[in-house]
């Protein structure tokens, strides 16, 4: 049974599983829910509208890294913040991050690869340090076409 909790008040310092799902009573409603490994128990939490139509791509250090079809930004859900990145011009479908992205070491990283039976022969990669206004994107070099 889940229990209904505010964000900032159910979520210490050690990581949660979290699931979202459409609230039963309501359609118009989402939560998210909690599972603490610790001591076994779900939380029910609503979902802020900041993750409103949005795809998570990436979840590291208390930060959710989302998308929108017009914006790329960094959600923490349990202090509400947000920071907007700049508009990826080149394709991606993996994101992941090497650091909180309030520390000057943060290298957001994107990767867009085609594989074909398991070997990549066609893609992109993106990197963005904080601070910067831009990505600077390069393509991957054709590995099932290098190895013959």
């Amino acid at each position: 049974m889940a229990t209904r909790a505010r964000a900032a008040g159910a979520c210490p310092k050690y990581p949660f599983l979290v699931r979202f799902c459409k609230s039963d009573d309501d359609d118009s409603s989402s939560t998210y829910q909690l599972y603490s490994s610790i001591s076994k128990e779900w939380y029910l939490v609503d979902a802020p509208p900041e993750l409103d139509d949005t795809r998570i791509h990436c979840s590291n250090y208390g930060w959710l890294l989302l998308s929108r079809i017009d914006r790329l930004f960094f959600f923490h859900p349990s202090t509400g913040n947000t920071i907007d990145l700049p508009n990826l011009s080149c394709s991606y479908n993996r994101l992941s991050f090497s650091a909180p992205p309030t520390r000057p070491d943060c290298v957001v990283f994107s990767m867009m690869d085609t594989c074909v039976q398991h070997e990549i022969y066609n893609g992109n990669i993106a990197i963005l340090p904080r601070g910067e206004s831009a990505w600077t994107c390069e393509k991957l070099a054709n590995r099932a076409t290098d190895s013959l």
